[in-house]
């Protein structure tokens, strides 16, 4: 039988089912007592009788058919034990409704669905009669004695030998149930290296659609502030060091697909600021080469427009996932307006993540993708950037940049046995190649580059860790440790 269980190491634990059977107490004693009297042929019957009549009992209960009792139809589905949510006024996201067959595959899934809200300490279901003779689903729900406001810590950082570092202390905050129609306040705050604060209103909407499309509206608003190192050559030493601020506010009516994902469509109005506090010599010689103003100003602009945004992620881990797809897309058109005297005109911008999981037994490969374009009136400073651990690893963040970045990173990685403070322990080898280009024309001309990491990364209570050797040409190995996700 052992050689048939699954391994405590590999997926979800086999369970085993037992039933023992007897023709009767005392066996054991009579057949001892024959035995001790010298009978023993008579010890031998009675023995032999008990064991051949305790399997054809056994076989027959195996054999028989049950009675197959009909499924009852459901007359009500309600909930029981929560006071703080009101998961009644949303019935259209569960599987299981009222005038249906009762199923436990539904009850079950819809069962997962209420767990997943995270708003519940415990969940179950069963299965009532009242005295009228209705039969109804009650799932019972003990809410969590901490909610509805959720907080979450998390840790970025980063540190080579090359002397390169930053660090992020990042806070969430989840306000669930502001209404009886779920809608909930989400805070992220960020502080460190590049400090961001994001507050968002979701609010869920009565209408429906076919197929499980359910429609929500969001009001956001972003302030976020990155110190950039700048570089003409990737390969040399920076040219600038640019402050980049960003103010953002999104109004986005949207859809839920069921477990899939979300589809945003809105408008967007965003304030931009680059600041330069170091400059180089070479980067105003290099500006006057090409017949441009030497000097690196500072430049503020406002982007306008209408955005499309999708989002679908089925990976089944967020840091180390062993199976799944996301897809993460967005396109953006509007009009730029500029507050000096830079240019003013039309933008558009698209923006792709994409990334495919699969594993066998404790081995995993993955894929991903990246690629971010832009086009229309453009900054002085580059809009996107390559670079840092499994981004173009050996790459200082945003030293490979442009109006137009693409990257492709192949993954394998292999579970180990899980080492103390941490739910996995894994090594692996990235390979990642991208590119940054300024016009859609450039990018046959432009410049191919490559990195690779060999890690070892831990899933631990601060989040994913890594230690790693990263390699690119031109740059050479460098020894990191990361905290956060690549």
């Amino acid at each position: 039988m052992a050689d048939y269980a699954s391994p405590l190491s590999e997926g979800p634990r086999d369970s085993m089912g037992m039933f023992v059977v007897t023709v009767g107490h005392g066996i054991r004693e009579l057949a001892e007592t024959l035995k001790n009297r010298g009978d023993y042929l008579k010890s031998h019957i009675v023995q032999a009788l008990a064991l051949e009549s305790a399997e054809a009992y056994a076989e027959w209960q195996a054999r028989r058919k049950l009675r197959v009792q009909p499924k009852p139809v459901l007359d009500f589905v309600r909930f029981a034990g929560t006071d703080i949510t009101h998961p009644e006024t949303r019935p259209d996201l569960l599987a299981s409704q009222p005038g249906q067959t009762f199923s436990v595959a539904k009850a079950e899934r819809d069962l997962t669905m209420l767990a997943a809200s995270g708003d519940y300490l415990r969940t179950d279901y069963r299965l009532v009669r009242m005295v009228n003779g209705e039969q109804g689903l009650v799932f019972d729900l003990e809410d969590k004695p901490w909610g509805p406001n959720y907080l979450q810590m998390g840790l970025d950082f980063s540190a080579d030998n090359r002397g390169r570092s930053a660090f992020n202390l990042k806070l969430a905050h989840n306000r669930h149930w502001l209404d009886a129609s779920g809608a909930e306040w989400r805070n992220f705050v960020r502080l460190g290296t590049s400090p961001a604060v994001v507050s968002e209103l979701y609010r869920p909407m009565n209408f429906r659609l076919p197929d499980g499309l359910e429609g929500f509206v969001s009001a956001s608003g972003a302030v976020q502030r990155r110190t950039l190192d700048y570089h003409l050559v990737p390969e040399a030493k920076a040219d600038a060091e640019v402050d980049r601020h960003t103010v953002a506010f999104h109004g986005d009516v949207g859809v839920n697909w069921r477990e899939l994902g979300e589809i945003r469509l809105g408008l967007q109005d965003e304030l931009w600021r680059d600041d330069p506090t170091l400059v180089s010599s070479s980067y105003s010689l290099a500006r006057a080469a090409q017949g441009l103003d030497g000097g690196l100003r500072s430049e503020r602009w406002h982007e306008r427009g209408w955005r499309l945004r999708a989002v679908f992620d089925q990976l089944d881990h967020a840091f180390f996932p062993t199976k799944g797809w996301r897809l993460e897309s967005q396109w953006m058109q509007g009009r730029r307006l500029s507050r000096d005297d830079f240019a003013d005109g039309p933008i558009r911008r698209f923006n792709l993540q994409a990334q495919a999981v699969r594993s066998w037994g404790v081995h995993t490969f993955s894929a991903f993708t990246r690629l971010d374009l832009s086009d229309g009136v453009a900054s002085q400073i580059p809009r996107y950037g390559l670079g840092g651990f499994q981004q173009l690893s050996g790459f200082a963040p945003f030293q490979v940049s442009g109006q137009q970045v693409a990257l492709l990173r192949l993954r394998y990685q292999v579970r180990l046995a899980p080492a103390p403070l941490t739910r996995g322990t894994f090594f692996g080898v990235s390979w990642e190649g991208g590119q940054a280009w300024e016009q859609r024309q450039d990018f046959a001309s432009a410049r191919k580059r490559t990195g690779t990491s060999l890690y070892l990364g831990a899933d631990t209570a601060v989040g994913p860790v890594y230690g790693a050797i990263v390699h690119s040409p031109g740059v050479g190995a460098t020894f990191m440790v990361f905290v956060g996700r690549p």
